[in-house]
């Protein structure tokens, strides 16, 4: 492997080189069947619905539970043939990236199960937070 030398000043770094890919690119030179679904992962209603509500859940954020209780209460009255919930997720701690992941996969994998794996792993990640609060003081996060 061929290695590039960068100048900073007067610090020298050894890089690889090359160039970030963008996400169309890797799937045509990567093909993955699922990838349009693992980027837009619609977690209720048709892909070809013409409304659409954006979620963004951060599993950090203790305020997400209750986002969602309210997003899966106003799903009751959508028809899924008009309306898709489209879940994107952010997370400064690992576990709850890797929990969005299982999401998404669920989300095209096992159609209809994604919005009630949402519910129960956000209620037991704020249980796990608070319990970390009441014995130790305060949330220990889930990071490497």
């Amino acid at each position: 492997m061929r290695y590039a030398q960068v100048c900073c000043g007067d610090t020298v770094f050894w890089v690889v080189p090359g160039r970030v890919r963008p996400a169309r690119e890797s799937a045509v030179r990567y093909p993955r069947q699922h990838w349009p679904k693992e980027l837009y992962p619609v977690v209720f209603g048709d892909l070809r619905a013409p409304h659409e509500i954006l979620v963004l859940l951060d599993f950090a954020a203790p305020q997400s539970e209750k986002i969602w209780k309210a997003v899966t209460e106003a799903s009751r009255s959508l028809s899924p043939a008009q309306t898709k919930i489209v879940v994107l997720a952010n997370s400064r701690e690992n576990y709850g990236t890797d929990l969005m992941g299982l999401a998404i996969w669920i989300s095209y994998a096992r159609s209809g199960q994604a919005m009630p794996y949402l519910s129960h792993v956000l209620s037991r990640w704020n249980m796990i937070k608070a319990e970390q609060k009441r014995v130790k003081g305060h949330a220990v996060p889930f990071t490497l």
